[in-house]
């Protein structure tokens, strides 16, 4: 595990909003995030004096939409509060990038394939389980494009692109 890490290497979960129990677990509430796979991830940093400083995270539980039961380690009935209202962190390498994702904030984003050309812009996405899709324009057909790490290629921010592998002839299929 990483001791140092910069705030461009995280992923801001949520805050944390209350307490659960007596005996140290809380309530994460998740931003503009459904349920991320938390499979892989070991830590949740938190900003202690201007630090981001991480704590191993020993159980995750639902509990109702866009807010879980996290369990952490070092983290008791004694100091729990202290945890109160600070926003949670994950390492971008811990976590699926497609999850956590604002996916709002990409609607408009200009979709690329492979060889750089234009597709056609975000105009939805589609969440189903394992399987989220890019829902597109394109002469006036509705296009769905499988949007996972697998195909993405890149993702630029300040371009508001997307570059995604488009397997041959999918595109075609929707005319």
């Amino acid at each position: 595990m990483a001791f140092f890490m910069d705030k461009n290497d995280v992923y801001e979960l949520g805050i944390i909003s209350k307490l659960h129990g007596y005996q140290g677990k809380l309530i994460l509430s998740l931003k503009n995030i459904e349920e991320p796979n938390f499979k892989s991830v070991k830590s949740i940093w938190f900003e202690i004096d201007n630090i981001l400083t991480p704590f191993s995270l020993l159980n995750t539980q639902k509990l109702k939409k866009n807010k879980l039961i996290i369990q952490l380690l070092s983290v008791n009935s004694s100091n729990a509060l202290s945890f109160l209202k600070r926003k949670a962190y994950v390492s971008k390498k811990e976590i699926n990038v497609q999850s956590v994702h604002d996916k709002i904030k990409f609607l408009g984003y200009t979709i690329k394939d492979q060889n750089d050309s234009s597709i056609g812009q975000v105009e939805d996405f589609i969440d189903i389980k394992n399987n989220s899709l890019i829902q597109t324009n394109i002469n006036g057909n509705e296009v769905l494009i499988p949007y996972n790490e697998e195909i993405l290629l890149d993702l630029n921010e300040t371009k508001q692109i997307i570059k995604l592998h488009i397997p041959e002839g999918l595109i075609e299929l929707n005319f």
